[in-house]
């Protein structure tokens, strides 16, 4: 019996536009009745107002009925709920979620997010399609239907199917990710009290703003018991510059730092620096600043300490980091800077310097650092330039040719003979 009774029941669409008229034609009706029963005599245009305004708000609470007019009310009061919850059901059910996804395409803006709903429809287009044929079968098997009847009712069925919601070619929306953490971190220069960070931006979508967040911390730091880890993190938030000093540290402290990248999607993973501060009485803020490929500018500033007692600076540097310190060049600087000239290219120099004193007492060194000349570059195309380089350049290429070559070994064989063949 239920079998039967479901066999029978169709899905009838009953079109928006049919119930929006109705609610209208109510609306105008119900403004008439109201101007001829109401005890308050109001023009047609107060009487429609007043309708319009209790479909719009659902307030038929407002309604008085009195031992005249009860009839009239109560038509009115039902009819009124009827057609509003039928309306609001409606606009609900058919429009809403079409403005929700709309409004989900318009914040996107990330190709691999496109790329990804593309590909994820595809997928459930086909599994439907597959599900489909597979139920169809099961329902229909008892039927002997021709491939012309199937025909038709696939046509039926892909006129009425929904269309897709894939963005046409050449727009692009970027998946709602987290940005990538920021590049080339590194530690700029540190005082006894102060460090001074910079990075590269992350890379992140144009329109998608990113600031940068630091939380920083002792490495090494006793905790009381009971006490939260955490606690002693302290973080600086919304950073939009790609360089920063954070100051009241302590001296001669060990520190890590994390940087990351957020923005409206999310946080990146950190960026992890671990730098020392500068004893009191060093130089304070040592750079390294490179003037051309083989020349480096070495400046600091005075130490915390003892800055009226100064005389002098030493400076050491050397081109072996393997070095001890004793085999380090040094030389007197009176003044907060020093420039290194005819170095050698494409080396790597360690730096560092020391404070001295009136009474000849010294400081500890500064932290030492590490620079690179760049590597020399011949224009060939000079006029009057040697034709040495261009000499010298066509024999190192046919020697790569010829080592590259498969007549040569790769490995030195002791005891055999290769042939050419």
């Amino acid at each position: 019996m239920t079998n039967s009774f479901l066999e029978r029941v169709r899905l009838v669409r009953f079109p928006p536009f049919i119930a929006f008229t109705l609610v209208i034609a109510y609306g105008f009706l119900a403004a008439l009745i109201i101007q001829k029963q109401y005890e308050i005599k109001w023009t047609y245009l107060e009487s429609l107002y007043f309708t319009f305004i209790s479909i719009l708000t659902v307030g038929f609470g407002d309604y008085r009925p009195h031992s005249e007019n009860m009839f009239p009310v109560l038509i009115l009061v039902i009819c009124g709920v009827i057609f509003t919850t039928m309306c609001m059901d409606i606009v609900g059910r058919m429009y809403l979620k079409e403005i929700h996804y709309l409004g989900r395409k318009l914040q996107s803006n990330n190709p691999f997010y496109m790329i990804r709903e593309a590909k994820a429809k595809k997928r459930r287009v086909a599994m439907a399609n597959l599900l489909a044929q597979l139920a169809k079968g099961m329902i229909f098997a008892h039927r002997n239907f021709t491939e012309m009847q199937r025909k038709i009712s696939l046509r039926k069925f892909s006129r009425h199917r929904r269309t897709s919601h894939i963005l046409p070619d050449g727009t692009f929306m970027f998946a709602r990710l987290p940005p990538d953490p920021p590049h080339e971190c590194q530690i700029v220069s540190t005082s006894a009290y102060s460090v001074r960070l910079a990075w590269a931006p992350a890379f992140s979508s144009s329109d998608v703003k990113v600031t940068y967040n630091i939380r920083y911390r002792q490495k090494y730091e006793e905790f009381e018991e009971g006490e939260d880890k955490n606690s002693k993190i302290r973080e600086l938030k919304g950073i939009q510059n790609f360089a920063v000093e954070i100051m009241s540290l302590q001296s001669c402290s060990l520190y890590e730092f994390r940087i990351t990248a957020v923005s409206k999607y999310g946080e990146s993973k950190p960026v992890i620096l671990v730098q020392y501060t500068e004893p009191q009485l060093s130089p304070q803020h040592i750079l390294a600043t490179k003037l051309s490929p083989n020349s480096i500018e070495l400046s600091w500033e005075p130490p915390y300490k003892r800055a009226n007692d100064l005389k002098n600076y030493v400076v050491y540097w050397t081109d072996n980091s393997e070095a001890r310190l004793s085999e380090w060049q040094k030389m007197n600087v009176y003044g907060r800077r020093v420039v290194f000239t005819e170095l050698k290219y494409d080396w790597f120099y360690l730096f560092c310097a020391t404070a001295c004193f009136n009474n000849g007492e010294r400081s500890p060194l500064s932290r030492a650092l590490f620079a690179k000349t760049d590597k020399i570059e011949f224009n060939t195309k000079c006029v009057g330039h040697s034709r040495t380089i261009e000499i010298m350049e066509e024999i190192a290429r046919k020697e790569e040719e010829r080592e590259a070559s498969e007549t040569t070994p790769l490995l030195k064989r002791r005891g055999c003979t290769s042939f050419a063949i």
